[in-house]
């Protein structure tokens, strides 16, 4: 993890240091106006939490194309263990969440010759399982649009064959949306 100068620019164009850090901007400030957007100071802070996680798994998706098991599994963990006070859904509902949004993304991952990897199944049980069943299913349409249309931005730019694109940021972009929508 590179901390040095994050908008360096070399020649005119951007470090991949600042390509890293430039699509935290919008994503962060979106989670942070769904926090402050939270009736109470709990779900506040348990959506300040959660931004924050994702955040972190989208810069070390940007940055290393990994989505660290240490970081997704003890989230977890704790999203499951807090569901019954956050808005009231309890451990099934965080569990069918977790698998209406991880099931699709899995089936990709199996099926597919590296279209998709594990780290982005778990960050999305992650992301189901904070949201609940209806708004995964609505946070991952949201990141099927917003990446499909950045897939075929990139496809358009240059050849498809060397159009790689990490998930995460994705799947942090379809739960801000949802967050904010609520």
């Amino acid at each position: 993890m590179r901390i040095g100068p994050a908008t360096a620019r070399v020649s005119g164009r951007a470090t991949p240091a600042a390509r890293t850090w430039l699509p935290l901007l919008p994503i962060g400030g979106a989670f942070g106006v769904a926090a402050a957007r939270q009736p109470t100071v709990l779900a506040a802070a348990l959506t300040s939490c959660f931004g924050a996680v994702c955040l972190l798994l989208v810069f070390r998706d940007l940055e290393d194309r990994v989505v660290p098991n240490r970081i997704v599994y003890p989230a977890l963990v704790i999203v499951f263990a807090l569901s019954p006070i956050w808005r009231g859904h309890g451990p099934l509902a965080a569990l069918a969440g977790a698998l209406a949004e991880a099931t699709p993304l899995a089936a990709v991952c199996l099926f597919t010759n590296g279209g998709m990897g594990a780290g982005d199944v778990k960050m999305a049980a992650l992301v189901g399982a904070f949201l609940g069943y209806t708004a995964a299913l609505v946070a991952l349409a949201v990141a099927g649009i917003a990446g499909g249309i950045t897939a075929a931005g990139l496809v358009a730019l240059r050849s498809p064959q060397q159009a790689t694109l990490p998930y995460a940021p994705f799947l942090a972009i379809g739960a801000s949306v949802v967050l904010l929508l609520r």
